[in-house]
């Protein structure tokens, strides 16, 4: 947690100076802290770090995200027709996974794994119903996970998320798929 204080501290001072958060004057001759993901600059839970103490902001940033974790679990669950049970039973398992849990000191990746569920069931949507609104949502959810700032994370979620949606796809017609590709395009660029 020493590099975590000291980029939320770096990240309040800038802020408190009335700058944005974008260099990290106090790493040896100083270093970018917009570029570093791990800083998570962009990221909407970071802010909170301006109104909580570090201590309290890391509690209510891994809370936050293991309860968005489990709610996204529940709904992937019940989209791929699991009973509620079934469903609530998922949710738990991932909850207190070992792999997830294992991540919360590594708050980057732990926040990235926490939207997996989420591009997940986008994902899911954008290819059952064919709406643009969907793929929307689903380019909206990666970029959060991005913003997370776990590159690889995203790039395992977003493979997963491919092959799910490869499996919609009429091979027999190919071209009528068209739109799928434009829907998935979509979610790229946003």
């Amino acid at each position: 947690h020493l590099l975590w204080c000291g980029q939320t501290e770096t990240f309040v001072r800038a802020v408190a100076a009335g700058s944005w958060p974008t260099w990290n004057p106090y790493a040896g001759f100083g270093q970018p802290l917009w570029a570093n993901p791990d800083a998570q600059v962009a990221y909407p839970l970071t802010w909170t770090s301006v109104l909580l103490a570090p201590w309290t902001q890391y509690t209510v940033f891994a809370v936050f995200h293991l309860w968005w974790a489990a709610v996204g679990t529940y709904v992937l669950g019940r989209r791929i027709t699991l009973s509620r049970g079934a469903a609530l039973a998922g949710a738990l398992a991932f909850l207190s996974s070992g792999p997830l849990l294992s991540t919360a000191d590594v708050w980057h990746h732990f926040a990235s794994a926490c939207w997996m569920p989420w591009v997940i069931v986008a994902a899911d949507a954008t290819a059952r119903t064919r709406r643009w609104s969907w793929a929307l949502g689903w380019g909206a959810a990666a970029g959060m996970q991005l913003l997370a700032g776990s590159a690889d994370m995203t790039v395992m979620t977003g493979l997963v998320a491919a092959a799910h949606v490869l499996l919609h796809v009429d091979w027999r017609r190919p071209w009528a798929q068209r739109h799928a590709i434009a829907r998935g395009a979509l979610a790229a660029a946003v």
